[in-house]
């Protein structure tokens, strides 16, 4: 039978390891069990009568087209077996199991039974490693697709652990950014604040200096206004005094020329000197009283200037006090600025703390 084989087929004598159903088997989750001639023959049995075997050749193997693997999942392991034996071997009958067979030459039905057979399983074999070869290729494939994913999803999680940690870091370095820059503008506000209090200190300690030259200044204008007007009553008293004086003298020497009527030249020329004299004393009297008038318009002029001095002042005081009290609640407002700047930074702080520790 083996060198039948052999020259009909050109299959070695040698012993060669059958592929096993076992991929199958685990694939379906079935358990393994021994084929039998039965078994062979219920597989056999989907396919049709009309089928006939493959010719033969020294490389059956290499003849059979590769189905794909659409085609693989459906069709029938009856289709690719061929039909069963059952339907191909016609039953022999009684008289020719009973009758001897010649040892050199056998039938030629037992001879394409035979090759039936041999040629069947040689398909099954051959049809048994495709599958195996594709199963290993899918586990392989299917290993290759696991480690790319496993791969795929360890470079997402490394990017993200990046991308992340670049977060934090950004947030951190925005963080101290923006609280060395409030910490900048709290201390330029602080400086800003002390200068401007320190000029309004200053303008209001020239102002009080100034009051206290206003002050100084009336006193002394009350002082020269009280002795100007001390010195017109005395200049009246005197002019009074010395025209009383003079009519007096003027009125002796007119008795005396009255009396001295008999010297007519003597009295002529005293008349001439009295009238002189009465022409000076109305020119003293008219200085006098210019004098008078312009002592009283300088003292208007000193009163005058003085009210107006005195307004100034009045008016220099209440905008140094509005300045003041505008200068407070601009010290308040800032005051209460920077605290809500604080309070802001506090919440700034604790809430990038919070995103630091997550």
């Amino acid at each position: 039978m083996d060198e039948l084989d052999n020259a009909l087929f050109g299959r070695s004598t040698g012993s060669k390891p059958k592929p096993s159903l076992g991929n199958i088997d685990s694939l379906l989750g079935e358990t393994k069990k021994a084929p039998t001639k039965s078994t062979l023959d219920d597989l056999f049995t989907d396919t049709t009568s009309e089928q006939k075997p493959a010719p033969t050749s020294s490389s059956p193997a290499t003849t059979i087209q590769r189905p794909s693997r659409h085609v693989v999942g459906t069709t029938t392991l009856g289709s690719l077996l061929g039909p069963p034996r059952t339907e191909k071997e016609p039953k022999p009958s009684t008289a020719s199991t009973i009758a001897p067979v010649p040892a050199a030459t056998p039938p030629p039905q037992s001879i394409s039974s035979f090759s039936e057979d041999s040629l069947r399983t040689k398909r099954l074999e051959n049809e048994v490693e495709r599958l195996n070869r594709e199963i290993d290729e899918l586990k392989i494939r299917k290993r290759e697709d696991e480690q790319d994913i496993e791969r795929l999803w360890k470079d997402k999680l490394s990017k993200r652990n990046l991308d992340h940690q670049q977060d934090l870091n950004d947030i951190r370095t925005n963080h101290e950014k923006h609280i060395s820059k409030l910490e900048q503008e709290h201390s330029e506000e602080l400086q800003r604040l002390k200068t401007t209090y320190q000029r309004q200190l200053d303008t209001i300690q020239q102002s009080a200096m100034q009051w206290k030259d206003v002050s100084t200044v009336v006193d002394k204008v009350d002082m020269l206004s009280s002795t100007i007007h001390q010195l017109t009553d005395n200049v009246t008293t005197v002019a009074d005094h010395s025209l009383t004086e003079k009519e007096n003298a003027l009125r002796i020497r007119e008795q005396q020329l009255e009396n001295r009527e008999q010297r007519p030249n003597i009295v002529k020329d005293c008349m001439l000197r009295l009238i002189e004299e009465k022409n000076q004393f109305n020119d003293e009297r008219k200085k006098v009283h210019e004098l008078n008038s312009k002592l009283n318009e300088l003292c208007k002029g000193q009163e005058t200037a003085m009210e107006q001095e005195k307004y100034r002042v009045r008016e220099e005081w209440n905008r140094l006090n509005a300045e003041k009290l505008v200068f407070k609640e601009d010290q308040r407002f800032i005051l209460d600025s920077i605290e809500k700047q604080k309070m802001v930074l506090e919440k700034s702080k604790v809430f990038t703390e919070t995103i630091f520790f997550r």
